[in-house]
């Protein structure tokens, strides 16, 4: 399934796709779609011009291609459990998105760790829109390797940072990056704390076994 929407903030998206990927019947033309691309007997796989991800068979899964004119294009791959509030984001920036990017936020893109702290302060910031108090604490970075692509990582948490009809949550959140080829990759894990610790092993299997092009 390959829809394109529109250039939007990150916590928009995740606001619009936590809604559309609560239907039933959304599932099961995301499940037709793809039925044809088994990875395994445990895993699906979604690719899409620069960018290929394994997820479960009982995960939802999205792609789209965000489209920006001679701003560029960026791929995006979205994942998440059926039942649980923690949703995964895979995005790839085309060469000439990601000199866009560097451009509008003043970066040279030989450290990723500032484009990944900026990132952290958007979604902070939307936190903050539901809820004044929430607070916000790093609580790991390093690096990792990803498609033979050495990115710089950070783990990070907002305390009361989610929020339902029920009440705060604390959110709890992963974002990854590097360069390969002049493009930019990134991926964030994000949601409730318990699910996010709960499911964190299965996104760190996604992570392992996306494939840059």
């Amino acid at each position: 399934m390959k829809i394109k929407l529109p250039r939007l903030p990150l916590p928009l998206i995740i606001f619009i796709i936590l809604i559309a990927s609560s239907a039933v019947t959304s599932y099961a033309i995301i499940y037709s779609t793809i039925t044809s691309h088994l990875a395994n007997s445990e895993e699906f796989r979604l690719e899409t011009r620069y960018l290929r991800v394994n997820f479960p068979r009982n995960w939802y899964a999205m792609k789209w291609e965000e489209q920006n004119g001679t701003q560029g294009n960026v791929d995006w791959v979205m994942t998440r459990p059926v039942d649980l509030g923690v949703i995964a984001f895979f995005r790839v920036f085309d060469e000439t998105a990601t000199n866009t990017y560097m451009h509008e936020n003043g970066f040279d893109g030989t450290d990723m760790l500032p484009i990944i702290t900026l990132e952290m302060n958007l979604i902070y910031d939307w936190s903050l829109e539901n809820n004044p108090n929430a607070a916000l604490s790093t609580t790991s970075n390093g690096t990792i390797t990803v498609s033979d692509c050495s990115a710089k990582y950070m783990v990070f948490r907002v305390k009361g940072g989610l929020k339902d009809d029920t009440g705060l949550y604390n959110m709890t959140s992963e974002i990854v990056a590097c360069i390969k080829q002049q493009r930019m990759f990134m991926a964030i894990y994000y949601g409730e704390e318990d699910a996010w610790n709960q499911t964190y092993n299965t996104f760190m299997v996604e992570l392992n076994s996306i494939v840059l092009g």
